[in-house]
């Protein structure tokens, strides 16, 4: 356990999210447009920033907030305003999600509750590094799930975090590194990966998650981190970049088939940023490797955090998985546990390299399967404190970098070997018997035998509340045309 896994962030998490639970309530609605996601973090920036001036505590932009409502009965957003243009005023204006976030929240509209959630912010030391840290990591725990959408309201799940820290981990980053995440969510991932004047760019879709990641790696250190909004399948942000290649490159997509179409790539002058460019619109999930692969530096290294389904797929798919391996892009393929995050969808962690530009069959891939019991075994963590099973990611890093083979676990597969199964790069189907593969079949039959019983349950359990509801109307009816009648 590492010393940030020893707090107990437990108070602190559930102090944020409270001030979320009320500013998400109605009365709040017209100052923030239902972002109280957005909301609560920035109001923590503001206090973060005030900290970091080390100005006297009656000069805080947050004291500053309650004495504007205490003389004018009303909360000044220009004041807010003109704080955080002050602090960010070397960001580029009208790039900084920030500053947009800022000039859209009306404070002037808040409620005299609004008093409260102040108070409460004022609480939280940004001064003292130690307490900083804590907040920081707690937002991160907080904002852990990579694929199922978890708000500040949903439990946290473990597993989430546990992904984040080995995906950060595996990343082998040093000092002053340029790290890029092309769909970077509300900078988990990044903020993890970070190190001393290392310099942070990111691309997410969703505007919201855009601002949270901007404040969030502002928090943990990061000098002015570069975010923009956009989808890297239709304006990658690497297009105005002027061919800017990167030292590290880690991402987890939210991928399914139904996002990655030919109808989202319709920007063709835009495949240069993208290996192979002459196959966009059908390469499935592989054309994020792909990306990661062409902005990579020649020593640069990226991960992909994937479906294992893409691992094994046929057709385009198959194609462009092996035409990456002939130029010995991927390093190492890690099958993850069922059940790593709050989602059905299984998952890989794909490690990536630049390769070299002539195909040859030469190259090897380093396959681990943690998804086995041996897998899991061998690299639980010791003395767990936790009520769930944890990696040590630690552990997984340095096996990684040293390439090692154990019977069950791990084997350096040949593409010779590979192609025999027709460029399927499952790890389990290299590393476990055909007894041990039945087995985890059937398990996995016998799962999905349980959902079915109980979706059937649900199903029928809501169709007779809906009969339940619909007679209790009906005789609500009744019940008044007698009235009338009366």
């Amino acid at each position: 356990m590492t010393e940030r896994d020893s707090i107990d962030f437990t108070k602190l998490i559930s102090i944020i999210k409270d001030m979320e639970n009320k500013l998400s309530n109605w009365t709040y609605y017209n100052a923030i447009r239902g972002r109280s996601q957005v909301a609560v973090v920035y109001l923590l920036f503001l206090k973060y920033l005030s900290d970091r001036q080390s100005v006297a505590k009656e000069d805080n932009i947050i004291t500053l907030l309650i004495k504007s409502f205490n003389q004018n009965k009303e909360f000044s957003n220009d004041l807010a305003y003109a704080f955080i243009l002050e602090k960010l005023s070397d960001e580029n204006e009208e790039r900084n999600v920030v500053l947009q976030f800022a000039q859209e929240i009306k404070f002037e509209k808040m409620p005299m509750e609004f008093l409260d959630i102040l108070n409460k912010i004022l609480r939280f030391d940004f001064k003292n590094e130690c307490k900083k840290k804590e907040v920081v990591y707690s937002l991160i725990m907080i904002f852990s799930s990579l694929y199922d959408g978890q708000t500040f309201k949903d439990e946290i799940n473990h597993n989430n975090m546990s992904l984040i820290l080995n995906a950060a981990e595996l990343l082998s980053v040093e000092s002053d590194m340029e790290i890029y995440d092309f769909s970077c969510g509300v900078g988990n991932l990044l903020a993890m990966s970070a190190k001393n004047g290392c310099k942070i760019y990111g691309q997410e879709e969703d505007i919201d998650k855009a601002i949270i990641a901007f404040i969030l790696l502002s928090m943990a250190g990061v000098k002015n981190p570069i975010i923009e909004v956009g989808d890297v399948l239709q304006n990658p942000m690497t297009s105005h970049l002027n061919g800017k290649l990167f030292d590290r490159i880690i991402s987890a997509p939210p991928i399914n088939d139904k996002n990655i179409s030919a109808q989202k790539l319709i920007r063709m002058d835009y495949s240069d940023e993208f290996l192979f460019g002459d196959s966009l619109s059908e390469s499935g999930a592989w054309i994020y490797a792909r990306h990661i692969i062409e902005k990579l530096k020649a020593d640069g290294k990226g991960i992909l955090i994937a479906p294992i389904s893409i691992l094994s797929r046929e057709g385009i798919t198959r194609d462009d998985r092996t035409r990456l391996a002939e130029r010995g892009s991927i390093e190492a393929i890690i099958q993850l546990p069922f059940g790593i995050i709050a989602s059905a969808i299984r998952l890989c962690i794909i490690i990536l390299r630049k390769g070299q530009d002539v195909y040859r069959n030469g190259f090897n891939i380093l396959l681990v399967d943690l998804s086995s019991r041996k897998g899991k075994d061998y690299f639980e963590l010791n003395n767990c404190k936790q009520n769930f099973k944890d990696i040590n990611y630690k552990k997984l890093a340095t096996f990684i970098s040293r390439k090692e083979e154990i019977d069950g676990i791990s084997r350096i597969v040949s593409l010779t070997e590979m192609n025999s199964t027709e460029m399927n790069f499952t790890p389990a189907i290299y590393l476990r018997t055909i007894s041990e593969m039945i087995k985890q079949r059937e398990r996995i039959v016998d799962m999905l035998e349980i959902q079915k019983e109980f979706m059937e349950q649900y199903h029928e359990t809501e169709k007779e509340l809906n009969e339940a509801l619909w007679n209790y109307y009906e005789g609500y009816g009744d019940k008044e045309d007698e009235i009338d009648e009366k």
